[in-house]
């Protein structure tokens, strides 16, 4: 191997031990994602991870959806079949440690707002 190889892998690792703030953040981000999501409690499933996913059920209406909001500087992907089953198509909301509460409650409420359109 490499060292400066080797030099990379040993700070990245160093990085990691040291993030528990960060991870605390992302956690906190969650449950602060997952209470104050509760307007869309039909479209959303049981995840207790960064990756939420909004189920719309139509593709056509969940790829519309997904333009509008990047249009709105808010990207979520259009996750459709065959990656999912058919009528579950769904945004993919990927959290992190970097959002704050602001970000979060105008994904929020961006998605209520376009989805009751």
């Amino acid at each position: 191997m490499p060292i400066a190889q080797a030099y990379a892998i040993k700070k990245a690792l160093q990085c990691i031990q040291n993030a528990d703030s960060l991870r605390e953040k992302l956690y906190e981000n969650i449950n602060f994602f997952i209470k104050k999501s509760q307007c869309l409690a039909p479209l959303l499933t049981n995840s207790k991870t960064a990756i939420q996913p909004i189920i719309i059920g139509d593709n056509k209406k969940t790829v519309i959806l997904s333009e509008k909001l990047k249009f709105k500087g808010l990207w979520t992907n259009a996750i459709r079949p065959p990656t999912v089953p058919y009528n579950t198509s769904r945004l993919r909301i990927t959290l992190n440690a970097f959002h704050t509460k602001k970000d979060i409650e105008r994904l929020i409420e961006n998605i209520y707002e376009l989805y009751n359109k």
